[in-house]
């Protein structure tokens, strides 16, 4: 149930899609939470920064590939509830960028 009185964080999350043809960049977490888990490169916003700007910054950090922002190809929100409550609350922005000099390995 949500409580109107009280006001948590939600956190802007950012989720970058790299393609070489028609295949994508995922990582394996190597962290918790969801270890050993694959997704899109990717990770939190910082307050004031600019969408495009998380997700250059997002990709060259976690993979090292400088990229050009392209577009957002979508927005979803995560809420996630523990026994009724919400324990947590996200919004990520999937975003497409262009990057040359890669390849995506199998």
């Amino acid at each position: 149930m949500f409580d109107k009185t009280k006001r948590e964080k939600i956190i802007n999350l950012i989720g970058v899609v790299l393609r070489d043809g028609n295949k994508v960049l995922l990582l394996q977490r190597n962290k918790q939470p969801y270890q050993g888990y694959w997704g899109f490169p990717g990770g939190k916003m910082e307050y004031g920064e600019h969408v495009a700007d998380t997700a250059v910054r997002e990709c060259f950090e976690e993979t090292g590939i400088h990229a050009q922002f392209e577009k957002v190809c979508g927005i979803a929100t995560e809420i996630i509830r523990e026994q009724g409550k919400v324990v947590g609350h996200f919004v990520i922005f999937l975003c497409k960028l262009g990057a040359k000099d890669f390849q995506v390995k199998e």
